[in-house]
């Protein structure tokens, strides 16, 4: 073999394997296209992310939360040329909760327990979403149905208009004991609905698992909102609003997410702040040791009867007491409207399991 000849077939060898890799990128490309133009209509977004569903059989019962792998929608068409006529509906379905938030011209109604979104012009499909109205997902609660139309001739008629924007929530799952209430219904509604500044109404469905509840709460609801709340389970109107949260959206345990606060920033210092408001609450701030050496801070102890009860509850106390503390041990229940934030208003600390 002569020094200027090399192995037959390498070239053609090395342009056809050059070839396969070209065509390959070629094909991953006009795959990566199709999928871009498939999920980013202006009109609907898909993701996929994992859900929390707490499956309860009753309001009274306590079950473990569980995940399931679901494809939640998000639906928003903030893009689409004629938003301003038609509306947009976002929802939200990761996590606990699910939420939407419906744009324009909404309308619902407590019979069918809908919000159903009327576009000023056709859209090309009609979507439709199961909205648990609960901050954690119970089986045992009925459903909201968020639906966008495809045009207006299938609209129901209002019958009511209101000015104001709405929240539309539901009392159920674990909303009669004291820290769920908190943790479940009145810090998501205060993120949901402090960005109004009173001007929003409430849509209060599943009201019948907890007929006490919104008497417990009244002075924190309309500390919140300027008017009458709607009982949906009930209210045979239809409404129509220009714009309704659908749901409420737990993102921490007894907590807020800043970052995430819609219409602005809020803290659990801004929810303390509204506390001390909504029941006239004089004290702005705990005992300082500081100011004050010779005051002993005092220390709420929540007794519990049943479940996640402290079994050496009178031991507990005395090392509260030990450590500097006022221990004071009382069980949270029944029903006046300010009770609980009188309790904890005249103490600095609170333990609960």
């Amino acid at each position: 073999m002569r020094g200027g000849d090399g192995k037959p077939g390498r070239g053609p060898k090395r342009q056809l394997n050059a070839g396969y890799v070209v065509g390959g990128l070629l094909m991953l490309l006009t795959y990566l296209v199709a999928q871009h133009f498939a999920v980013s209509s202006p009109n609907v977004v898909i993701t996929e992310a994992p859900r929390i569903v707490d499956d309860v059989k009753s309001p009274g019962e306590t079950a473990a939360a569980v995940v399931s792998r679901e494809v939640p929608q998000i639906v928003d068409n903030t893009k689409d040329p004629g938003e301003t006529e038609n509306g947009k509906v976002v929802c939200n379905m990761e996590g606990r909760s699910d939420t939407c938030e419906v744009d324009g011209d909404v309308r619902t109604n407590g019979t069918a327990l809908s919000v159903t979104l009327v576009p000023a012009a056709s859209w090309p499909e009609r979507h439709e979403w199961m909205i648990n109205p609960y901050s954690r997902r119970f089986a045992s609660l009925r459903k909201v149905t968020v639906t966008q139309l495809q045009d207006r001739a299938a609209a129901p008629p209002c019958t009511v208009t209101h000015d104001m924007p709405a929240v539309l929530f539901g009392v159920g799952g674990y909303a009669a004991n004291y820290w769920h209430a908190y943790a479940d219904i009145l810090v998501p509604l205060f993120v949901a609905s402090r960005r109004y500044h009173g001007e929003v109404m409430f849509l209060v469905s599943n009201i019948q698992f907890r007929p006490r509840w919104l008497v417990k709460y009244r002075a924190f609801l309309q500390g919140l909102s300027k008017y009458d709340l709607v009982d949906m389970d009930g209210d045979a109107q239809v409404r129509c609003f220009p714009r309704v949260t659908v749901g409420l959206r737990l993102d921490k345990e007894l907590s807020i997410v800043p970052e995430l606060v819609p219409g602005g920033r809020l803290s659990m210092p801004d929810f303390t702040g509204f506390l001390r408001e909504a029941y006239a609450l004089p004290r702005g701030a705990a005992a300082s040791l500081a100011r004050e050496p010779e005051k002993k801070p005092r220390l709420l102890l929540i007794h519990r009867g049943h479940y996640r009860r402290i079994l050496n509850e009178p031991e507990v106390a005395r090392a509260a007491e030990a450590a500097g503390f006022e221990a004071v041990v009382t069980e949270l229940r029944g029903g006046g409207d300010t009770p609980e934030g009188e309790v904890e208003q005249a103490l600095d600390h609170l333990r609960r399991q």
